[in-house]
């Protein structure tokens, strides 16, 4: 299911350029048939603009985009393999204690190197509110203790790093325009009550295709996985790590790549990517208080280890850790 070789990804992106046209069909039949979706393909290019005069886009798809050791290793090792780097957010889903990444946004894991050159992580908690109102609370409707909402002080960070080179589109109004246009939605989605998550199954105002509402996770998978079809995307991603919070994530993840497959006659391209665990959710602290610290570590010999894609995002990851 994973993309794990430059072979592999080279020759997996020339078919797909081949036979483009054709899968473009066969999607937009299967999200008729599904969804009743009308033009499924022209949805997908609306809310991806960024895909165009032939660039492949590496995605990164995580709730909120910040500059974590995962940020920036994506970012240099796409570079290296021609791919342009985009994270895609999706600012509408809720926060639960049990994702261990959704809590990295809360509790950022700051690190630095001490005088006395030991390396210190420092917890900062920026949220303004206390952990027992946070649980289920949209990502967007976050207050952090700085003025800004929660996706603003991440985004911020960002930008002061990466200036404008590295897109962090939200895909929430995506998901809402495909529950809108759908002729067959799930029993229920989630609706924003006053800044919370709720579960809703009457579903007033779905057409409207605004991020009030949102579909589930199992109504809207197949659709977002099929983004990656085309060869325009290639998603970064992997699912093998025990310590995540939601394991069942994964049974959702193969089960949909699976429905795929049988129905395309392809698998979605999907380059196997080091496992979310905490160290590649440090955030080094030198990159916002050097501005040349980017320039300095985009300078160092960065190889890509031709064997193993997976391998060559660690070893990136590992230098943005250590770097001082």
């Amino acid at each position: 299911m994973y993309i794990r070789t430059v072979d592999a990804l080279e020759s997996v992106l020339v078919e797909r350029r081949s036979i483009k046209e054709k899968i473009r069909e066969r999607l937009d039949e299967w999200a008729h048939k599904a969804y009743g979706l009308q033009d499924f393909s022209r949805i997908v290019e609306k809310h991806t603009p960024f895909c165009k005069n032939g660039v492949v886009c590496s995605i990164l798809a995580r709730q909120i985009a910040s500059i974590c050791t995962e940020d920036i290793a994506v970012y240099i090792g796409s570079n290296l393999l021609g791919l342009k780097p985009i994270t895609l957010q999706f600012v509408r889903d809720k926060f639960v204690f049990e994702n261990h990444d959704k809590r990295a946004r809360i509790k950022v894991p700051w690190t630095y190197w001490s005088k006395k050159g030991n390396f210190v992580v420092n917890v900062d908690n920026v949220a303004a509110e206390s952990s027992d109102k946070l649980s289920g609370r949209v990502l967007s409707c976050i207050q952090t203790k700085y003025g800004k909402d929660l996706i603003s002080y991440h985004n911020g960070l960002r930008a002061s790093v990466f200036g404008p080179d590295y897109l962090c589109p939200d895909l929430s109004l995506f998901h809402a325009e495909c529950l809108a246009k759908s002729t067959k939605r799930p029993s229920f989605v989630y609706k924003n009550v006053d800044g919370y998550d709720v579960r809703d199954s009457l579903m007033d105002g779905v057409d409207n295709a605004d991020d009030t509402y949102r579909p589930p996770a199992s109504w809207y998978y197949p659709l977002y996985l099929a983004m990656f079809l085309l060869g325009d995307m290639v998603l970064l991603e992997t699912y093998e790590n025990p310590d995540s919070g939601v394991p069942e994530a994964k049974k959702l993840f193969e089960r949909t790549m699976k429905i795929i497959q049988s129905m395309m006659g392809a698998y979605p391209i999907v380059i196997e990517v080091p496992p979310l665990t905490p160290d590649m959710l440090y955030c080094n602290k030198v990159f916002i208080d050097d501005p040349e610290a980017l320039t300095r570590l985009l300078s160092m010999n960065h190889q890509i280890e031709h064997s193993s894609l997976c391998n060559t995002f660690r070893t990136i990851a590992e230098k943005v850790i250590q770097f001082r």
